[in-house]
């Protein structure tokens, strides 16, 4: 067995044929060793850990080989034996990150002008060679332009769009890609194999997508893995060790968020972090997983060819079915949201709880669809308004009922009792909006309609204005319920004879709208209770 810490370095191929994957990247280079049509100058671009410095040796050795007009290096000869060795005289490696100016870059044009020692060419391997400065791409670029016939430029690279556009046209570039899950098992199983060390198929499979398609990446991490295996790799050894939670874990947070048991959310959070998990890493493949039920709640089986996540398709099926598509798509923007900017918050972990807590309170706190329109004999206007903002007015009328409500869902919303309906008719309070939102209060009816306190309203003769967002009118009427109620409680206060007139921001100042929303007492319940702050304000775009 070799040493962990060598496997890297003592795995690294040595011919094309041993590189995997990039299938196209070896067919090009192999085909112009072998006919001797090679370019000054090539640009390997891609993640890390797929093999682009591995190519260049193993190309510079192809182009240099004793055996001229060779595709693959014969690995006998002086010249590819101190190639490999990195002992070579006329291959050079330069780190882009530690040789950034300009004066590196002069030094080694002065040093290629030379002719080759040994090989027929020199070759200059360039790694990262986006962090090279301006001055230093500018040098580097007449040469470019009026490079030696002996010299070969090889510049590798994470970061392709760093690279200056004078710089690329005058390049062979060759992009490579990341190894599918299923490429880096196999690799991972023929160096276990080598080894003598046994493992379970799982194991791999959760080890390659750790890795995110790179081969450094996995075999730096099978390294570590088999220096504490004890001479087996287990699934559970790689989640313990890799910080990984398990497809369980994941599905039970699903099912607790369908359910809206805030106490087992965060337990499982807490039992989480005990456990150590990599949460960029987490909410990456929690993120698939909200995928999965996206596609299988919208095409059913037919999508199960494309799930991404290791569970069970009928399983998958059976929680999709605890949620609407709309609650799906909307958790899954908003994990997506999260995981681009998880790695630059100061708290990471208080944000995965408010997180999980949004995605399981998601129908009540903003509106995930667009419900038909329920009030009949509406009349719609343009109304230019003052301002800024995009208004248009809907007048309600209030002696019609909402079609689909149901006065006997009393668990939810209560019918007002006689004595409560005339009860603001009996208070002298004054007829303003601020009067309104006092007595929602006093009745206890301000929960029942979030972020009431954004609106504004305005009494003129019998009407009653309401100025809101759009956003917060689609959301009080997708339940006919709490638009029958809210109707009624314009009525209790302003009278029963009074027109209620909806002006709808389409466009509102988002500045003005966060100040209303941190006013909002539901709001600051929600902070108070998680300790938790408002960071930013979104308009909802259907």
């Amino acid at each position: 067995m070799h040493s962990p810490k060598h496997l890297i370095t003592f795995y690294r191929p040595q011919r094309f044929s041993e590189l995997k994957g990039q299938g196209s990247v070896k067919k090009v280079l192999m085909r112009s060793a072998k006919e001797g049509r090679i370019a000054n100058a090539y640009i390997f671009s891609g993640t890390r850990g797929v093999g682009k410095t591995s190519v260049a040796r193993i190309f510079a050795k192809a182009i240099n080989c004793r055996n001229a007009l060779c595709e693959e290096p014969c690995n006998k000869c002086d010249i590819c034996n101190e190639i490999t060795k990195g002992i070579s005289l006329d291959v050079m490696e330069i780190d882009g990150a530690s040789h950034t100016g300009v004066d590196n870059i002069r030094k080694l044009i002065e040093d290629i002008s030379l002719s080759p020692i040994k090989c027929k060419y020199r070759v200059i391997i360039i790694d990262e060679v986006h962090m090279l400065s301006r001055s230093a791409f500018n040098a580097l670029l007449k040469t470019l332009e009026e490079p030696p016939p002996h010299v070969v430029f090889i510049l590798a690279t994470t970061e392709i769009h760093k690279i200056p556009a004078t710089i690329k046209s005058r390049c062979q570039q060759f992009v490579f890609k990341k190894l599918t899950t299923n490429e880096l098992v196999e690799h991972l199983k023929e160096i276990l194999e080598k080894e003598s060390i046994s493992y379970e198929e799982e194991a791999l499979h959760v080890l390659a997508k750790k890795g995110g398609g790179s081969v450094r990446d996995s075999l730096s991490m099978l390294s570590q893995l088999i220096t504490i295996s004890e001479g087996k790799i287990t699934s559970s050894l790689v989640r313990e060790v890799l910080g990984i939670a398990s497809q369980e874990i994941k599905l039970r947070l699903v099912e607790f968020m369908a359910k809206r048991d805030l106490r087992s959310i965060v337990n499982e959070i807490k039992e989480l972090l005990e456990q150590g998990i990599d949460i960029p890493y987490f909410l990456k493949e929690f993120n698939m997983l909200w995928r999965d039920l996206f596609f299988i709640k919208s095409m059913g089986l037919d999508m199960s060819s494309e799930i991404e996540s290791s569970a069970d398709v009928e399983e998958l099926k059976r929680i999709a079915s605890f949620f609407s598509l709309s609650q799906i798509h909307a958790a899954w923007q908003m994990l997506v949201n999260t995981q681009t900017r998880i790695d630059r918050l100061q708290d990471p972990v208080l944000h995965l709880e408010l997180l999980f807590v949004n995605m399981a309170y998601l129908p009540d706190l903003i509106p995930i669809t667009r419900s038909k329109e329920i009030i009949e004999n509406r009349d719609i206007q343009m109304d230019l308004g003052t301002g800024d903002d995009s208004i248009y007015q809907e007048e309600v009328s209030l002696a019609k009922r909402p079609e689909g409500a149901d006065l006997d869902k009393k668990e939810n919303y209560k019918a007002l009792t006689s004595e409560t309906r005339s009860r603001g008719a009996q208070e002298n309070a004054p007829k303003t909006w601020k009067g309104f939102l006092d007595f929602l209060e006093r009745d206890k009816k301000i929960k029942e309609f979030p972020h009431v306190h954004i609106c504004d309203g305005k009494i003129e003769g019998n009407n009653v204005f309401i100025k809101c967002p759009e956003f917060w009118l689609t959301r009080l009427k997708s339940d006919p319920n709490r638009y029958l109620l809210f109707q009624d409680m314009v009525k209790d206060f302003f009278g029963k004879n009074i027109k209620l007139v909806f002006n709808i921001i389409q466009n509102q100042d988002k500045n003005s709208i966060k100040k209303k929303i941190m006013q909002d007492p539901i709001v600051q319940e929600v902070i108070d209770k998680f300790n938790a702050r408002l960071v930013d304000v979104y308009a909802k775009k259907e």
